[in-house]
């Protein structure tokens, strides 16, 4: 009987008297729907489901689920980005100290004046970068 059509309806009283098929009843106006005749109780069920509002509600829903995974990739990318800029910044420091410890690791003194005024050169070189 639930969800069952009935034909003749009062809908103006609290308790209409509704007829399936040869029987009559009692039933309060509260748990009784008009439906459009030519459809069946599953087309109406299936309109009433894809009505304007609760369609519209699906569509705010995914919206705001797509608006929440694109924020939490923006986070991710930012955080992946800033790890991709702390390891090439540490990579070129680690050159640098390579670079500068090969320099200061030196230990020729030179044989002549001018292999001197070049060492003197690359020291100065080397304390200024």
């Amino acid at each position: 009987m639930l969800n069952d059509p009935v034909d003749n309806i009062d809908k103006n009283k609290l308790f209409p008297n509704p007829q399936v098929n040869d029987r009559q009843g009692f039933v309060p106006a509260a748990y009784v729907k008009k439906i459009d005749p030519g459809l069946t109780a599953s087309q109406q069920q299936l309109l009433d489901n894809s009505s304007v509002s609760s369609r519209q509600s699906q569509i705010e829903n995914t919206f705001e689920s797509v608006l929440t995974t694109g924020e939490e990739r923006t986070k991710r990318l930012q955080e992946t980005h800033r790890a991709f800029v702390l390891v090439r910044e540490a990579q070129e420091l680690t050159n640098w100290i390579k670079t500068k410890e090969q320099h200061a690791s030196t230990t020729d003194v030179g044989e002549d004046l001018e292999q001197v005024e070049l060492m003197q050169k690359k020291f100065d070189d080397f304390q200024v970068y």
